[in-house]
C-alpha cells in the first residue's frame, strides 16, 4: 500500500504500472437513459461540500436495482446522481485532505497545514504536484473568492494568490505546467469554458473564457496539455438544443486562438444520445480522447446505455475514429486514458460496475489502431481485498 489510499501495483507481464485509488462507494445507478431524455451537466456548488446534480431535463432514469423507469424524486437509490465529471472533482477534494494530513503506515502525520481565512468557510476544489515537488492548492470561499496556494514539499506556504471578478467564481477541471514553471488551468465560470495560464509565480499571464450563447448553452473545458509551444484543450458543450459535443482548441503560449473543431456530436449518429469527454492524451502524432458516452443498440436507437469512451484525433485535429467500448459484453464503463502497447495497439483504462452493482472496479480495455477492440481485463474489488469496497484506476505508465 502506498500513501494518500493508493496502490502501486507492477504487472510484471506487460511492465505496466498503475494507481488504484480506494475509496467509499458512490451511489451511481444512471446506467441507461432514453434518448430524447437528456441529462443536463452538473452544477457545481460551493456553499456545499459535495459537488452535486442540480438540473435535469428529465425526471425519469433507468434504476437497474428497480429494473424499471422511476423518478429521481421517489427513487430512494437514484436520488443522488453522480456524473463522472463530479466523481473527478469529489476525488480531488478527498486528495486535498490527505495531502494536509499524509499518513505513514504507522499512522505517523508527516506535516499538517491550514490555508485560507478564519473568518470564512473555504472549500478546496483541488491539488496537484508540481515540477519543483511543491503543490498548488485550489480553493474557493461563501464570498466566491477563487485563491491559489503554493507550498513547498514539506506544506510551508510560498506564495497565495486571490482571484476575483464579480459575484462569481470559478472552478478548475485540469492543470498542466510546462518547464519554464508556466502553468496553465482549464474549467468555466458562469457556465463558460475558461482557460487561463499563469507564470511560476502565480501572476496572471493571460485568460480566455469562451462564450456563445447563440448556439451553446453551457461549455466547459476539461483536460489541457502542453505539446511544445502550444496549448491543446479539450471541452464538453451543451447546444442549446441539449445535444452534447466534444471540441478540441488549440491555443498558443500568448493566449490566441488558433483552433476550434467539432470532433463528436451526439446527434452524428443515431445511437449516440450523449457524449462527456474528460481525458486527454497524446501518443506520437495522435490525440486520444478519453470519457464516457450513452450508446444504443441498433435493434432499441432509443434506449441509450452507459459505455466508456474514446476518441482518435490525427495531428491535424481531424476525427479518426469513434469508439463505445464494450457495446457487445454490455460493459458499464468510464474510460480515463490510454497508453500505446506493443506494435500498433492501444490500452485504454478507467473503472467499471460489475452488472448490477453500484460500485466501481478497475479495467483494462485494448484496441488497435483502427479502433477495434481487442478484449478487456476487469480488477474487481474482491481480487484486492474482502475489505475493499471500490476501487479507480487513475494512471498507467508503460515502462
Amino acid at each position: 500500500g502506498g500513501g494518500g489510499g493508493g496502490f502501486f501495483l507492477n504487472d510484471t507481464a506487460t511492465t505496466e504500472i498503475y494507481t488504484l485509488y480506494l475509496h467509499d462507494a458512490l451511489p451511481i445507478c444512471c446506467f441507461a437513459y432514453r434518448k430524447h431524455h437528456r441529462v443536463i451537466p452538473f452544477a457545481k456548488n460551493p456553499r456545499h461540500k459535495n459537488h452535486r446534480l442540480t438540473r435535469l431535463h428529465t425526471r425519469n432514469i433507468y434504476c437497474t436495482f428497480k429494473r424499471k423507469w422511476k423518478s429521481v424524486t421517489k427513487c430512494k437509490i437514484c436520488k443522488i446522481l453522480i456524473r463522472i465529471g463530479a466523481m473527478k472533482n469529489i476525488i480531488k477534494t478527498i486528495s486535498i485532505v490527505v495531502l494536509f494530513l499524509p499518513l505513514l503506515s504507522f499512522g505517523q502525520q508527516r506535516w499538517e497545514t491550514i490555508l485560507g481565512n478564519p473568518d470564512f468557510d473555504d472549500y478546496p476544489t483541488g491539488v496537484t504536484s508540481t515540477l519543483d515537488n511543491g503543490n498548488i492548492i485550489y480553493s474557493v470561499n461563501i464570498l466566491q473568492e477563487n485563491f491559489l496556494f503554493k507550498t513547498d514539499i514539506n506544506g510551508n506556504l510560498l506564495w497565495s494568490k486571490i482571484y476575483k471578478e464579480g459575484y462569481s467564481s470559478f472552478y478548475i477541471s485540469d492543470d498542466k505546467e510546462n518547464t519554464n514553471g508556466q502553468k496553465v488551468c482549464v474549467g468555466y465560470r458562469d457556465g463558460n469554458a475558461l482557460i487561463f495560464l499563469l507564470d511560476e509565480c502565480g501572476n496572471l499571464v493571460w485568460c480566455d473564457r469562451f462564450e456563445n450563447t447563440q448556439y451553446f448553452q453551457q461549455t466547459q473545458y476539461t483536460e489541457v496539455l502542453f505539446d511544445n509551444n502550444f496549448i491543446i484543450t479539450i471541452g464538453y458543450f451543451v447546444y442549446n438544443d441539449y445535444s452534447t459535443s466534444v471540441f478540441i482548441f488549440k491555443y498558443d503560449l500568448s493566449g490566441n486562438l488558433l483552433l476550434m473543431k467539432e470532433v463528436a456530436h451526439a446527434y452524428s449518429d443515431p445511437l449516440l444520445a450523449d457524449v462527456d469527454p474528460y481525458y486527454l492524451n497524446k501518443i506520437q502524432n495522435n490525440f486520444f480522447i478519453s470519457g464516457f458516452c450513452y450508446y444504443a443498440y441498433p435493434d432499441n436507437p432509443n434506449l441509450a446505455y452507459l459505455r466508456a469512451m474514446f476518441i482518435d484525433v490525427d495531428s491535424l485535429f481531424n476525427k479518426k475514429w469513434f469508439l463505445p467500448y464494450g457495446m457487445q459484453d454490455s460493459l458499464f464503463a468510464f474510460g480515463r486514458g490510454v497508453i500505446q502497447k506493443e506494435g500498433n495497439n492501444y490500452r485504454g483504462y478507467g473503472s467499471y460496475f460489475l452488472e448490477y452493482t453500484d460500485t466501481l472496479n478497475s479495467i483494462f480495455m485494448d484496441f488497435d489502431t483502427a479502433g477495434n477492440e481487442m478484449g478487456y481485463t476487469g480488477i474487481s474489488n474482491s481480487t484486492i481485498s474482502p475489505e475493499v469496497k471500490e476501487n479507480t484506476l487513475r494512471s498507467l505508465i508503460l515502462l
